[in-house]
C-alpha cells in the first residue's frame, strides 16, 4: 500500500461503504480496479466469466470475494445479488468488456449479441441493482469504463466502439 491510499483509505471505505463490486475483474483494468480499492480498505466482489476469479480473490485474500458470472447470461445479475446477500455494496464498478476485432460483416450474430448484451444491458442492470440501496443510504459510487474507441470509432473494432460510447 502506498503512502498516499494509506491516508485516504478510510475517508474513502467511508464515503462509499465497506464492499465494492467488479466487473470484468480476474485480469487487466478490472484488476487494478479490485487492487486499488482494496488498497483503500474496501472489500472487493470480483466479478468474471472466467473461473480463474475464483483464483484471483484467493490471491488477493482479505476482504475479496470471487463470483463467476457471464455478463451475457441473462441470469448474471441474480449470481451476484445471491453472492452479496447481506453485504453493503457502496461502490460498483462496470468494467467489464467483450470485443470483436475484424471486419463488421464478417462478425457472427452471437458475437453481436454477446457485446450489446455485456458492454450496455449488463452496464444497465449493474446500474438497476446498485443504485437504489445507495440512494436509499445517501452514499455511493458507480463508475463504468469506456474506451478510446468510443470517443472516434475504430472501423476493425466497430461494434464495441459503439457500445462503450454507450456508457
Amino acid at each position: 500500500m502506498s503512502i498516499r491510499s494509506r491516508s485516504v483509505a478510510p475517508a474513502f471505505s467511508a464515503r462509499y461503504g465497506p464492499w465494492t463490486v467488479v466487473t470484468g475483474a480476474a485480469q487487466g483494468v478490472g484488476l487494478a480496479f479490485a487492487e486499488a480499492l482494496l488498497d483503500r480498505n474496501c472489500a472487493v466482489v470480483l466479478v468474471d466469466r472466467l473461473p480463474e476469479v475464483m483464483d484471483v480473490a484467493a490471491r488477493l485474500g482479505g476482504e475479496a470475494l470471487g463470483v463467476v458470472a457471464d455478463l451475457a447470461d441473462p441470469g448474471w445479475i441474480e449470481v451476484l445479488a445471491t453472492a452479496t446477500d447481506g453485504l453493503e455494496v457502496g461502490l460498483a464498478v462496470a468494467n467489464a468488456g467483450v470485443s470483436f476485432i475484424g471486419r463488421f460483416l464478417e462478425q457472427s450474430p452471437a458475437s453481436r449479441r454477446a457485446i450489446v448484451l455485456v458492454n450496455c444491458l449488463a452496464t444497465t442492470e449493474l446500474a438497476a441493482w446498485a443504485l437504489p440501496p445507495m440512494v436509499a443510504r445517501g452514499r455511493g459510487g458507480f463508475v463504468v469504463t469506456s474506451s478510446g474507441s468510443a470517443l472516434a470509432g475504430t472501423g476493425s473494432v466497430a461494434s464495441y466502439s459503439a457500445t462503450k460510447a454507450y456508457g
